[in-house]
Formats: C-alpha cells, structure tokens, sequence
C-alpha cells in the first residue's frame, strides 16, 4: 500500500478504536477519486460505519501484516485485476503485476477511478467482468 508502515498501520488500528465515525468517513472517502462526486459513497459509508471498529481494528491489523504475494503465482483459477488509476491506496502498477504474476492474470486499469472502481463506474466493473467470465 502506498506510504504504509508497520507505525502507520498502528496508527490506523488506533484510531479506529479511538474514532470509529471519523475513521469511517476517511475510509470511505479514500475509497473513490472523487468523493465530492461519487452518489454511492453515502451507501459506502454507511455500511463501513456499521462495522464494530475493535473487529475492524483487528481486521487491518491483520490484513497490514499478511504477505501474499506469493501466492499469486500460485492461483490455479484466472484472475482479473481491476484498478482505479487513481487509487490512492495502490499505484496502477499493481493491477500490472498481478497479471503478470499470476498464471492466467488479466488487468484492466480504469483512468478515472479510486480504489473501488465498481463504487465509481460500475457499469464499467461490471462489463468487464462479463466479458473475463466469458473468454
């Protein structure tokens, strides 16, 4: 992930626990590349808010410490990699090395979204996955 450390991650952890609302809203917001225009980041945030944030603490604790890259070169089923070329959570050039990696991999970069291209153009998303299922 862009910019993470093992303090930064800490730091998320913390503040989960210390300000779940704040922290949803932050989650949700860097989820789209353009929060002031995406009409589904009420319903996203909503539904990151409903989480329990010791359980949502935990769960990026762990998910900051897993490693599984390796795997990848491993997957015995095709993969699609959708990325929102502006994410700020991972660079474009992770779809690439996904496809790369793994052994049927495919990626698809889609310009003008964040993190969560099916919040964004889920039309897009959603054409491209019909077309990876049918190929």
């Amino acid at each position: 992930m862009r910019g993470q450390s093992a303090d930064k991650a800490a730091q998320g952890s913390a503040r989960f626990l210390r300000d779940w609302p704040a922290a949803a809203q932050a989650i949700a917001r860097s989820m789209v590349a353009q929060p002031e225009t995406c009409t589904a980041l009420p319903a996203a945030e909503s539904l990151i808010r409903a989480n329990d944030p010791a359980v949502m603490a935990a769960f990026w604790d762990s998910l900051t410490r897993a490693d599984l890259r390796a795997a990848i070169a491993r997957l015995p089923v095709p993969l699609l990699a959708i990325h929102g070329a502006r994410s700020r959570i991972y660079p474009p050039q992770t779809a690439d090395w996904l496809a790369a990696t793994a052994p049927q991999g495919r990626a698809l970069v889609l310009p003008g979204c964040g993190h969560s291209p099916n919040l964004e153009d889920p039309q897009a998303v959603a054409d491209a996955l019909s077309a990876f299922i049918r190929a």
